[in-house]
């Protein structure tokens, strides 16, 4: 992942000797109508943005009511306590009530007791001599028995540990006695070979445990292959490998502990080479470089009811990414919770790479460990596209959601982030959306809560949001300088925002700076405070609901802009700003003007300024200098 720019520091102010006046005055000068109290109209009240709608909850999920201050429910899901501690061979999969044993419960003698009658049964069991397949003298391997056994034959394993390598060379069916005491694992080290090995046929394997000191289940060009309840447990390198065009539908299936191989890998599930796998049920738990990692044109994942958790690094101290998808792979996902991996949870890059996700919780991404930076919950660089529906991030690091390079494509829909942290490595950061180089985000329904240094923040010429139905509130400060705290922040990128409310940020509610393009339409911006440093004098502070700065341009329309500690509206530096049909009230400072030779008429269309303490001001405010990056 290539890291963020790193932010500069606010440069000093640029600094105009106008003397400040205001409207009154501009009245007298040249006959226009200020819009003040007596101005005979009331302008068109703003339309309230639509909020995320998260539920209905999935079944089994349980919703969350809304706090005091959203007013949003959300879906979690596990109970109130979280997953539970569960058994080697259990689990707590989402949208269950707690743990429940992977497979059948363990049976009083050897065998698994539900096997089907009428079809062709050869028993195997650990270290038997003399064997025929029956029950009553089965083989002593599974080698053995997978030589002896017609197609489509059920190989029933008896309780034990299984010290081999399996290759299945045709259809065949290997059923374990439970998960628990049906054990496959090879002690025999190997970098490219499995514990078990699929090549050929439509095979299943059911109700066992695979691990031992090498990859743990293999398919190479062979399918449909059924994964139904199976743990793989401290395999070497991969858990489940797919890859060469195989197919795989797995259920209930459980991947955790996967060791590096030579420094590297360590992926819970990996589909390569045109791979197809669909996987539902599934607990991919403490894994490393990527608890699941999906490349290459043609390859699939479909997933559902999923959690992937604690993800950890390879020796290089980098990666430890919850999903990745990349080289021009596809996945699908619903149902599915991320927490705990490390630098980026969800990591999608390169042209043609696609994700689509609904009913998704990402939540306290870790740093890299090798340096402490990173932790974004969801990354989507270099001409990828993800679509995301119905989704909660929060706690993630640097940025909950990132979106980055030419042809990069993000779509939102009902979508809460809130509570962003900063990056351990410097203290900085901590954004709710950021878009950078040339990448587009198509937005809907997003509320963004609590972030630090910037809510959502755009940067370089081609960078693009199309967004409706937004709120950005409460933007903490940069933990490292105490500063910023903005809502929205354009910086040679364009922006559209159709119905928001920008409530409560610091700094700046909406910032357009370095020749952006920012068009608002039914908008609030309200309650812009001053940066916490600016009582210390170690910043300026601000305070300013709407700006224009360094030839930027704004447009707002139906809009309502009050409440802000320093100025309602503000432009200098040749920043452009027009004003339709709305109010400005209760500022200290209405309007405040820098840019020279711009013609007041401008801020009057319908406009309304009411209660400020003073309507305009063209005096020497500051004005802040370009931020270089996050």
């Amino acid at each position: 992942m290539i890291p963020l720019p790193v932010r500069a520091a606010v440069v000093a102010p640029f600094l105009f000797a106008c003397a400040g006046k205001d409207f009154e005055s501009h009245e007298r000068d040249a006959g226009v109508d200020a819009g003040s109290d007596s101005g005979g109209f009331e302008p068109t009240a703003p339309a309230d943005p639509e909020p995320p709608q998260l539920t209905p909850c999935p079944e089994g999920w349980r919703e969350v009511p809304p706090a005091e201050d959203s007013g949003i429910a959300v879906c979690e899901p596990f109970p109130a306590d979280g997953p539970a501690d569960c058994a080697p061979d259990e689990a707590h999969f989402p949208g269950t009530a707690g743990c429940s044993v992977v497979g059948t419960p363990c049976p009083e003698g050897d065998f698994a007791e539900d096997l089907p009658a009428g079809e062709t049964i050869v028993y195997v069991r650990v270290g038997a001599v003399g064997g025929d397949g029956s029950e009553a003298l089965p083989y002593g391997s599974i080698g053995e028995a997978i030589a002896e056994a017609p197609a489509a034959a059920i190989l029933a394993l008896a309780k034990g540990t299984y010290d081999e390598h399996v290759v299945l060379t045709r259809s065949l069916v290997l059923r374990g006695a439970c998960v628990a005491e049906t054990i496959v694992a090879s002690s025999t080290p190997s970098a490219s070979a499995a514990t078990v090995t699929v090549n050929f046929g439509q095979s299943r394997i059911e109700n066992l445990t695979v691990g031992g000191q090498r990859l743990g289940i293999q398919v190479a060009s062979a399918g449909p292959v059924e994964l139904d309840s199976v743990v793989v447990d401290g395999a070497v390198g991969v858990g489940v490998d797919a890859w060469g065009g195989a197919l795989v539908v797995a259920n209930s299936l459980v991947v955790r502990g996967t060791r590096l191989l030579g420094g590297n890998f360590g992926y819970g599930l990996n589909v390569q080479t045109g791979a197809h796998v669909e996987v539902s049920r599934a607990l991919f738990d403490a894994n490393h470089s990527s608890g699941i990692f999906v490349a290459n044109p043609g390859s699939e994942l479909i997933a559902s009811d999923v959690v992937v958790r604690d993800t950890l690094d390879h020796a290089g101290g980098d990666a430890g990414y919850g999903l990745s998808v990349l080289g021009g792979a596809r996945a699908d996902f619903a149902r599915a919770l991320f927490e705990r991996n490390r630098t980026a949870t969800i990591f999608v890059i390169d042209a043609g790479s696609e994700l689509v996700a609904s009913d998704l919780v990402v939540r306290d991404t870790l740093a890299r460990p090798g340096d402490g930076g990173n932790g974004d919950g969801l990354a989507v660089q270099f001409g990828a596209r993800a679509e995301i529906a119905r989704a909660l991030f929060e706690r993630d690091r640097e940025a909950e959601i990132l979106a980055t390079e030419s042809g990069t494509e993000l779509v939102l829909s009902d979508v809460v982030v809130r509570d962003a942290l900063q990056r351990e490595i410097d203290g900085a950061a901590g954004l709710g959306l950021y878009l950078d180089r040339g990448a587009s985000a198509q937005v809907q329904r997003l509320v963004v809560e609590r972030g630090r240094a910037l809510g959502i923040a755009l940067f370089a010429a081609g960078t693009v949001l199309e967004a409706s139905d937004i709120s950005v509130r409460d933007t903490r400060p940069d933990a490292a300088a105490d500063d910023f705290g903005y809502g929205l922040y354009v910086d040679g990128a364009r922006a559209t925002v159709v119905r928001g409310t920008f409530v409560g940020n610091r700094g700046f509610g909406a910032l357009s700076g370095a020749a952006a393009s920012l068009v608002l339409e039914d908008v609030r911006i309200e309650g812009t405070l001053a940066s916490p440093c600016a009582e210390s004098g170690a910043c300026e502070g601000f305070g300013t609901g709407v700006a224009a700065f360094a030839s930027a341009t704004v447009s707002a329309t139906r809009f309502a802009v009050s409440n802000h500690f320093l100025c309602g509206v503000q432009l200098a530096t040749g920043g452009q700003i027009d004003l339709h049909d709305g109010l400005v009230s209760g500022n200290a400072i209405g309007v405040n003007v820098q840019t020279e030779g711009f013609d007041l008429a401008r801020l009057q269309d319908r406009v309304r300024f009411v209660d400020n303490q003073r309507d305009l001001d063209s005096a020497s405010l500051p004005v802040p200098g370009p931020i270089e990056g996050i």
